[in-house]
């Protein structure tokens, strides 16, 4: 409302998975855009398929923008079937947000590992040497995401139970060799959803 000549955009990637949208506000303002991607949860992320939701008037100014051939025949076709056949995904979604990242924070509180919460699949883990954690792990065959602008924190994907007791089991191995393992200081509050590919670690 307090800048109608811009255009105001909205990610909600992880919509899936947080259940957070600003679709509502759409009947209110006419310069709001949102987008959304078969990257997170269809786990379509190599296809490079998405889609916006806006006021018509603003999708016809998009098409403007459209280069000729800018989705591929297989994008359309895998997405198609994702919307057909949605009960992998969403049965996917379920595991993730209800068994597998309760298990990771159960964890993490057990052995006082501060981690930041997340409305998404990935939350974010104190460490005082995250780069250590980062070797530790990928040695083993687990990547996690050194964070630059929060350099004391890494970034875990969520992805399923068994994906998740792997991690548990490696990173408990990294914290007793560690010794007393990350500060049991407070981290923050809760984590934006941000916009990554999901990759299970």
């Amino acid at each position: 409302r307090r800048f109608p000549g811009l255009a105001i955009f909205v990610d909600e990637a992880y919509f899936e998975f947080s259940g957070r949208t600003a679709v509502p506000l759409l009947a209110k303002y006419d310069n709001l855009v949102i987008s959304r991607t078969f990257s997170k949860a269809m786990a379509l992320a190599g296809l490079r398929f998405g889609y916006a939701v806006s006021q018509p008037d603003f999708i016809r100014q998009l098409h403007k923008l459209r280069i000729p051939y800018d989705v591929n025949s297989l994008a359309v076709v895998a997405a198609a079937a994702s919307l057909d056949h949605p009960d992998p995904w969403r049965a996917y979604v379920r595991e993730v947000m209800e068994r597998a990242k309760p298990l990771v924070e159960r964890f993490l509180e057990e052995h006082r590992v501060p981690y930041v919460k997340s409305d998404c699949n990935f939350m974010l883990v104190k460490d005082a040497a995250p780069t250590a954690v980062y070797g530790y792990l990928r040695e083993r065959g687990i990547l996690i995401r050194p964070q630059r602008q929060t350099p004391d924190y890494f970034r875990v994907s969520i992805g399923t139970v068994a994906e998740m007791q792997r991690f548990l089991q490696a990173y408990a191995g990294y914290l007793a060799q560690a010794g007393s393992g990350a500060a049991a200081s407070p981290a923050p509050g809760r984590s934006a959803c941000a916009v990554t590919a999901r990759t299970p670690v």
